[in-house]
């Protein structure tokens, strides 16, 4: 059984949400999916790259893969999945974290029945943590270059996070800065939402299984490290240039 989906834009926290969710030892997932982005299971062979990452991702054989495919029915390839992957024990129903549904969230929502999780964070830390990753060369002709497609792709995830908030009590939204600065009240409202029960000790996060989740606890430090790695001129371009995701802005 498809008990979430998990999405929201790369880097934002869908795998500190995916890790929480873990947590309850009842509800497990391979790294990411996407077949949902598909018009059916069987048109997801040809949906570059999700499906390749799904052997690696879901620890399944390409026959066992295949399977899971070759249906119509979209609860049926979740009950194929779960019941080939190592990953998720018998009693374990399934999640689906695949960041990129947000960009096609309305599709996406119209092919399963489960409960949506949205998740976002600041557009400055956002930016900051690209500029870390490319090696922190020299700021402003870096942002020249980078800024254009961010935009664009940020565009996309934004009709679907506005999207998302139309869907009523389909949709938990959250920011990445609710689930660390006030993580109790936020992950009770994630485990209300996908109905299943809380406990506080979820948030030490046992057990991790990827290292994308930079520590075994859910931290502040992960969203406030722009507000020391970059100066005012440098904060006030991102805020000037990516404006427009005014709702993203955590002050």
């Amino acid at each position: 059984m498809l008990r979430a989906v998990i999405c929201g834009m790369e880097h934002s926290g869908t795998t500190l949400l995916s890790d929480l969710i873990r947590q309850s030892g009842t509800i497990n997932s391979g790294f990411e999916c996407g077949v949902l982005m598909a018009k059916s299971p069987r048109a997801f062979p040809d949906l570059d790259p999700f499906f390749g990452f799904m052997e690696d991702g879901w620890k399944i054989s390409a026959d066992a893969l295949a399977h899971c495919c070759d249906t119509g029915s979209f609860n049926e390839f979740y009950h194929r999945l779960a019941h080939a992957s190592p990953l998720i024990e018998s009693t374990h129903d399934v999640f689906d974290k695949t960041p990129r549904y947000i960009a096609r969230l309305p599709e996406v929502a119209a092919r399963c029945d489960a409960p949506i999780l949205t998740i976002y964070k600041d557009p400055r830390a956002s930016v900051y943590s690209d500029y870390k990753r490319a090696g922190s060369p020299d700021f402003d002709n870096w942002l020249e270059e980078y800024a254009p497609n961010k935009i664009r792709y940020m565009q996309n995830c934004y009709q679907g996070y506005l999207a998302s908030k139309s869907f009523g009590d389909r949709t938990c939204v959250l920011s990445l800065e609710e689930l660390c600065f006030a993580s109790k009240a936020t992950a009770e409202r994630v485990f209300e939402h996908i109905n299943v029960p809380f406990s506080i000790d979820y948030l030490l996060l046992n057990g991790l299984r990827y290292q994308n989740t930079r520590a075994a606890f859910v931290s502040a430090n992960i969203v406030l490290e722009y507000r020391t790695g970059m100066d005012n001129s440098q904060l006030n371009q991102i805020e000037t240039r990516f404006g427009e995701f005014q709702d993203w802005f955590f002050d």
